[in-house]
């Protein structure tokens, strides 16, 4: 029996001694987040990534994403963030001179939205300092939407592939970037293939690998506000579950800091997982 014991601890202290490493260098960053919220927004809870979702259309129907089952994403169904709305919850970013990430999006592709270097315009001339990330399937990311985003202000791009074969747009873009190498640093592109660990989105989607996780990555971050100006759980609640408040009637901060949202983010750090969906997304139910 010792001896059985002693291999088998052979055996799992590589493992036991990465996740050693991983759980430090995790509470570290923790630690420097909070460390950098208290100094810049006076307070160590907060937020430093946002997802607002301009609007909710898709022109892909992805069978690990919840708008391959769902009617939600169609393009014939698709609403809009009210400009208004937009813009009340920049000018309250503006207000705290946020520096963060802002990505104009859920679950829709914000390239179909015509208004998007418009809106992105405004965020950059209030924001000067926050990180404009577009996430996009690239399938309508041309040369010349590519060059007047960067214009609008867009400081980084997150393509993703999700078939066998690059859209043609794109390899024309990388085609460019090669005789414009400074611009090479702002893409990064991501290929979700067969084998790529996915969330099943709060149980939402079956994908062939399942990202499982011990813990939540998204305890704060990103905040996301839908179309409709809900504050809901995280980038997994894909119909809504959870639902803090509505920006249209209150601020962003009032929101963050209210009773229920705190307690549910201390909650998810403390590996508390009481709600329904976050124990389907984390895999335990």
């Amino acid at each position: 029996m010792k001896k059985i014991l002693e291999r088998e601890l052979k055996k799992r202290l590589p493992e036991t001694f990465i996740n050693i490493l991983r759980s430090i260098y995790l509470k570290a960053i923790w630690v420097f987040y909070k460390i950098k919220y208290f100094l810049k927004y006076g307070h160590p809870d907060f937020f430093g990534d946002l997802n607002i979702e301009l609007n909710t259309s898709c022109n892909r129907r992805c069978n690990y994403c919840p708008n391959s089952v769902y009617e939600r994403g169609l393009i014939k169904n698709e609403k809009l963030m009210e400009e208004d709305v937009y813009k009340k919850i920049i000018d309250e970013l503006a207000e705290i001179k946020f520096s963060g990430r802002i990505s104009p999006q859920f679950y829709g592709e914000p390239l179909l939205d015509k208004r998007l270097i418009q809106l992105m315009g405004y965020a950059r001339k209030k924001l000067p300092k926050a990180k404009l990330v577009l996430i996009s399937n690239g399938d309508y990311l041309t040369i010349d939407n590519f060059l007047k985003l960067l214009d609008t202000g867009i400081s980084n791009f997150l393509i993703t592939q999700h078939s066998e074969t690059m859209a043609s747009n794109i390899i024309d873009l990388f085609s460019y970037l090669k005789k414009h190498p400074e611009y090479k640093k702002k893409i990064e592109y991501l290929h979700f293939k067969e084998d790529t660990p996915l969330f099943n989105r709060g149980g939402l989607v079956k994908p062939k690998v399942q990202l499982n996780l011990p813990r939540c990555i998204y305890p704060e971050n990103p905040v996301v506000i839908d179309y409709s100006g809900d504050v809901v759980l995280c980038c997994n609640d894909y119909h809504k579950n959870v639902v803090f408040g509505n920006i249209k009637t209150k601020k962003l901060i009032d929101i963050w800091f209210s009773k229920r949202f705190s307690d549910i983010r201390k909650q998810l750090r403390n590996k508390e997982f009481s709600l329904p969906i976050c124990k389907k997304c984390i895999g335990i139910q």
